[in-house]
C-alpha cells in the first residue's frame, strides 16, 4: 500500500538514507524531502520549519506520517547559538506537532542520546525508561531542547491523541557525515589522518557509534510501527559494539596509512566521555538490530570521504 511520507531536515546526514531505505522498502512510497536549503526537484520542498504558515503552505494535508529530523543537531552548536537551539528544537517541533494533529498525521520525532545526560558519565547501561525514574540531568543545551521536545510530544499524546514515537539516536557515522565543528568524532577523525594533522582526542572517551544505514533502517521500521491509538514508545537506536575514542583514532590512522598521531585534550564541561545504553527494546519489539560490523563501516566511511570532502 502507498504510503505519504515527509522527512523534515531531509538533506542532513540521515535523511537521504531514511528516504532511499522507505522508497526501496515500497517503490509506490511518495516521499516529500523538506529542508532550508535550496534544490530543485519535484519531490522536494523548501519550508523552514520555525514558521507554521510556511509549512501548511508548502505541505500537503494528506499526508500519512512525518519523520521529523531538522533542528540543531550537536552540542557545540547548543551551546554556540542557544537561541537558534531552542527556537529549532521546540517552536520548529511545535509547529510540526501542529501541523499534524490538525491533519491528523503520524509522526516519528528523532531526539538524541544526550537526553540522558549525567546518566551516561558513571558508565551505566542507560534504558528508555531511565528518565521515567529519575530527574533529568542534560549536561546541554541541545539535550536539554530535546528532552523538552519529547515532554511536549507526550503531553500531545495524552491530551489530544497525537500519534507519535520517539527514536534516541546514539553516535551515527558513514556516508554523508562529513567533517565540520558540529559533526561527529569520525567524520573529524578522518578529516584530520587525510592531512596528517594531530587527531583529538578525550582520554577516557567510549562511544557505541552506528552505522548510518542502520540507524535509517531502525527509524522506518519504529515508523513502520505506528498506528492509530498507539502507545508512545521511546527507542534507543545504536549499536552493541563499544570502542574507545582512542582505538578509534589509532584504527583510522592505521586504515588511511596517515601520519597523525594522537593529542589528549581536556573534554567540555558538557561532555559525556562514556555514551553506553541498552538497545534490547527496539530488538524485542521490532527485530531491529545494527548489522553493519564497526570495523568494515569504518573503511566505507573513509572511502565516501575520501570521494565526496
Amino acid at each position: 500500500m502507498k504510503t505519504k511520507i515527509v522527512i523534515t531536515g531531509s538533506e542532513g546526514t540521515v535523511g537521504p538514507h531514511l528516504a532511499a531505505y522507505l522508497k526501496k522498502q515500497n517503490p509506490e512510497n511518495e516521499i516529500i524531502r523538506c529542508d532550508r536549503i535550496k534544490l530543485r526537484d519535484i519531490n522536494y520542498v523548501m519550508a523552514d520549519i520555525n514558521y507554521y504558515e510556511t509549512l501548511r503552505n508548502v505541505l500537503d494535508k494528506d499526508v500519512d506520517i512525518v519523520y521529523h529530523l531538522a533542528g540543531e543537531v550537536s552540542r557545540e552548536s547548543g551551546d554556540e547559538l542557544p537561541g537558534k537551539t531552542i527556537e529549532s528544537n521546540l517552536v520548529g517541533l511545535n509547529n510540526i506537532i501542529q501541523y499534524c494533529l490538525e491533519y491528523n498525521i503520524k509522526l516519528i520525532f528523532t531526539s538524541t542520546s544526550e537526553v540522558y545526560g549525567d546518566y551516561l558519565s558513571d558508565g551505566r547501561y542507560v534504558t528508555e525508561d531511565l528518565l521515567d525514574n529519575y530527574p533529568i540531568k542534560a549536561k546541554n543545551i541541545y539535550g536539554l531542547t530535546n528532552f523538552m521536545g519529547e515532554q511536549l510530544i507526550e503531553y500531545y499524546w495524552r491530551m489530544y491523541g497525537l500519534n507519535a514515537k520517539i527514536v534516541r539516536l546514539f553516535m551515527s557515522y558513514g556516508p554523508g557525515c562529513r567533517p565540520g565543528p558540529y559533526m561527529g568524532a569520525i567524520s573529524r577523525f578522518i578529516d584530520w589522518a587525510r592531512k596528517n594533522e594531530p587527531i583529538q582526542i578525550h582520554k577516557g572517551g567510549l562511544r557505541s557509534h552506528c552505522y548510518v544505514k542502520d540507524i535509517a533502517r531502525g527509524i522506518a521500521m519504529v515508523g513502520n510501527s505506528i498506528s492509530v491509538g498507539c502507545d508512545l514508545n521511546r527507542y534507543n537506536i545504536g549499536r552493541n559494539e563499544e570502542w574507545s575514542m582512542e582505538a578509534i583514532a589509532v584504527r583510522i590512522i592505521e586504515l588511511m596509512n596517515s601520519d597523525s598521531k594522537i593529542v589528549f585534550v581536556p573534554p567540555h564541561p558538557s561532555t559525556s566521555l562514556v555514551k553506553r545504553a541498552s538497545f534490547d527494546k527496539i530488538k524485542q519489539h521490532l527485530g531491529w538490530e545494527s548489522t553493519m560490523e564497526f570495523d568494515e563501516g569504518l573503511g566505507k566511511a573513509i572511502e565516501w570521504q575520501i570521494q565526496n570532502t
